[in-house]
Formats: structure tokens, sequence, C-alpha cells
């Protein structure tokens, strides 16, 4: 005869909210969602996958709204949180649940791809519940602080440089790989003579 295929019940009422939502920042992350029909029964597993505009590689787990689930382990695969009940209480079927995932890093400002909430057995192996299509979020452009510009002469007609001193809140040449580049847009009365030079002359990371 042939076999039956079970599919996974759904999860509800899910959402995955940043608590900082600037590009590049580190930022706790809220995770919530009602369990269907199945609940999450003991030594089992929460996988959370998040889309590229995260690093969860330092991801450390916070409070949990169920103070009987003690014994939560957290652990990351790729660009996966792994949260495992390890022994002790389950939760009942249609249980709601949030849990506070921290040290997550916003990459790039724009709007993310969909998060993906699976609950599975302890291994991976049986996904129990799932919501493969969690909203989106924005993640907005980091604060970009211009403390003073000097000009080197302020004579009409005359060749001159600029000295800017400014803030980055967010990331430039990200990592060491991602380059990056500053745009200086300048008012109407300027004008540029082939390729500008440009030269730091103090840069701190902080």
């Amino acid at each position: 005869m042939p076999g039956v295929n079970i599919a996974p019940e759904n999860l509800t009422n899910t959402s995955v909210t940043l608590l900082n939502q600037n590009a590049y920042a580190a930022t706790d992350v809220k995770i919530c969602f009602r369990c269907g029909a199945v609940g999450l029964p003991s030594f089992s597993s929460i996988l959370v996958t998040f889309p590229v505009s995260h690093i969860v590689t330092r991801a450390v787990l916070g409070a949990v709204s169920q103070g009987n689930l003690e014994t939560l382990r957290l652990s990351v695969h790729g660009n996966t949180v792994n949260i495992s009940s390890l022994q002790g209480p389950a939760l009942e079927p249609h249980a709601s649940l949030c849990i506070l995932v921290q040290d997550i890093q916003n990459y790039f400002a724009g709007r993310t791809e969909y998060y993906a909430v699976r609950t599975t057995s302890l291994m991976g192996a049986v996904v129990m519940e799932q919501d493969l299509f969690v909203n989106q979020n924005i993640i907005q452009p980091a604060q970009l602080q211009v403390h003073k510009i000097d000009a080197s002469s302020v004579l009409a007609g005359a060749e001159m440089s600029l000295t800017i001193d400014l803030s980055l809140q967010g990331g430039i040449n990200f990592r060491g790989t991602d380059g990056g580049r500053f745009v200086l847009e300048l008012p109407a009365g300027f004008e540029t003579f082939g390729t500008p030079s440009v030269q730091i002359t103090d840069g701190q990371v902080t």
C-alpha cells in the first residue's frame, strides 16, 4: 500500500522583531509564535533561520516568556539558530512562546528576506510545526554624523581642499571584505578638475 504524506502543522502569530533596526548594529531579537495542535514536546528544537541581512554567529540565548522552560540551549549552524529543549516540561498544544536571542548583528540597510521558524524533533529529523514566511524587517541606514567641514581657501575661483570630520555608526569595508565608498555632493558653484584625491588623516575604530 502507498504511504501517507503527513504535512507539518502551522505555527501562528509568528513574528521576528529587531529591537535595534540600524545597519551593522548588534541587536536583540524577539521571536514569538503560537504552537498548533502538536505543541512543543520535551526533547525538541526550535529552528529559526535568518536571512543574509543578519550575522548570527555570536548569538546567545536571552529571556524566555515561559518560566518553566529552563533547560534550553542555543547553538548556531550557518544562518540558523537552534534552540533545543533538553528535558523538563513541554508546551501544551496552542500555547504561545516568546524567546529573546541576543547579539545578532544586522548587516546592510534595506528590506530583509523572510524568516523561517520550525519546531522539530531534537535531532531535526522530523518537522512538527512551521512558519516559513515570517514577516520581513526593514534595516535602517546607520547614522553618519558630520562634525565639521573646513575649506583650505574661501576665495572665489581658488583651488582648495576640504577637511571633513565625521563619525560612522555603521561600517566601511566591513570585515575587510565588503569594500565601501563615501559620496560627497558639492553645492552649486563648485567644480572638480580631473579625479579628486582623498587622504584619510585620522581614522579610529570605536
